[in-house]
């Protein structure tokens, strides 16, 4: 069996959609002949902690140094008396140095005191002789560096795999110094892999026009089966409407589900006291004027983040799973949750274009924009709900549905792998029709 070093910030204990893509690929690659030897830092900062099992596997933790931590202290002690500072000084002066840390310091990313740890040991792991490719994954674009360092000293091939845009994210602030130092970044750094991975068929297509590279490949997000049937549906009281994950406002707007709602509510079709929408994971401070004065709010709430298996136990447990489409924002690892909970989705897109709307219809899933349209979808499930006892309906996914699971991400990382580490320099090769066969 071929080895694979992964270099990857995020792998547990750190949780976040980069750690489940991992640990998926970690646990289904060997059946399609790759063993993956992940390369992460130990003690690092994140927001979100891992909570499940991991499969047994070579981890090689390295030494991680927060460059911020010092320079935080530094800063904290300037030679300027507090007492000299009014609170509008104090604040600029804090909110100056922040920026300057992460405009002039960061670069590429915060994450960039792991780099000589990571590269000192991905490099004596390497010189072992048996890692066949190596495999860098962001966010953070300080793996590549680490890769592709690698990848010069060693000789050994290595595919780049962006989960998110780089400079081409749109939601990406910069100074426009910064943003020019970062594009000739990127392409530098991108030009060597011998092939590069993204998760969508859009940001495949900017990374080939940007890069100049025909070797981009798609290998997609998805769902684990297995991780839905082991899950206890977690259980609600009430018609529940669920929302998991960050929502980007204004481009992901409620707004048409709000209305809707509160048509049924206030016409009295369905009780105020048998449905709730719940927010996980994502602030709805800019719903408040939305919600302001209306009798939805009272049926509107937030949660915290929660853990990966936690949310799927809300997602199987939910009535609805609310999707809120944007053709400038992806939401694919939501949608392929979504898929795999067997819950009934509501889908509201503006245009009703894009690529998961593209998806949706492939399944079967009708995708609605306009109030009446999410009303009498509603409507139609909570009929449904009534006439069960509470429980919604369980639509299974179907057959043409695996398309979207994690395993089959893995087989098609798996013939990425497989063409970069049987050439010499795969991007030699005439990429056009094997691009096609990739659908990207």
């Amino acid at each position: 069996m071929k080895k694979v070093l992964a270099v990857a910030y995020y792998y547990p204990p750190l949780g976040g959609a980069g750690a489940v893509r991992l640990v998926k690929f970690a646990q289904h690659l060997p059946r399609f002949g790759w063993e993956v030897v992940v390369l992460a830092p130990k003690d690092a900062p994140s927001g979100a902690r891992w909570e499940g099992e991991v499969l047994r596997g070579e981890v090689i933790y390295t030494k991680y140094i927060d460059i911020f931590g010092p320079l935080r202290k530094r800063a904290a002690h300037l030679a300027i008396p507090r007492e000299h500072l009014g609170p509008v000084r104090r604040h600029s002066l804090r909110t100056f140095l922040a920026w300057s840390l992460n405009e002039f310091v960061a670069v590429p990313d915060s994450r960039v005191g792991w780099y000589p740890y990571a590269l000192r040991e991905g490099i004596r792991r390497v010189q072992k002789g048996d890692i066949a490719v190596i495999y860098s994954s962001s966010p953070p674009e300080t793996t590549h560096l680490v890769a592709k360092a690698i990848h010069r000293r060693t000789g050994v091939p290595w595919v780049a795999e962006l989960r998110d845009l780089w400079t081409q994210n749109p939601f990406y602030r910069r100074s426009f110094l910064r943003l020019w130092v970062e594009r000739w970044l990127e392409r530098r750094v991108l030009k060597e892999a011998d092939a590069i991975i993204s998760v969508t068929k859009e940001c495949c297509k900017r990374l080939r026009k940007d890069i100049r590279t025909s070797s981009v490949y798609l290998v997609r997000n998805g769902f684990d089966p297995d991780d839905f049937l082991s899950v206890r549906p977690k259980r609600f009281s009430k018609f529940t409407i669920v929302y998991t994950g960050t929502m980007y406002y204004p481009y992901q707007d409620p707004s048409p589900l709000l209305e809707a709602l509160k048509s049924l509510v206030s016409n009295g079709i369905v009780p105020k006291k048998n449905i709730e929408v719940i927010f996980i994971g994502t602030d709805i401070s800019p719903l408040k004027e939305l919600l302001k004065g209306s009798i939805v709010s009272e049926i509107v709430s937030s949660l915290p983040k929660v853990s990966y298996f936690e949310s799927i136990a809300i997602q199987r447990g939910a009535n609805v799973i609310l999707l809120l489409l944007n053709k400038r924002i992806s939401g694919l690892l939501k949608l392929y949750e979504a898929i795999g909970s067997g819950r009934p989705i509501l889908a509201i897109s503006p245009d009703r274009s894009g690529e998961p709307v593209e998806i949706l219809r492939s399944l079967g899933v009708e995708v609605v924009s306009e109030p009446r349209e999410i009303e009498e979808m509603l409507l139609k499930l909570y009929k449904d709900y009534i006439r069960t006892g509470g429980s919604a309906s369980d639509v299974r996914p179907e057959s043409r549905a695996l398309q979207f699971t994690r395993q089959e991400a893995a087989r098609r990382l798996a013939k990425v792998l497989d063409r970069v580490s049987s050439a010499t320099d795969v991007k030699r090769e005439p990429m056009v029709g094997k691009l096609r066969e990739e659908g990207c």
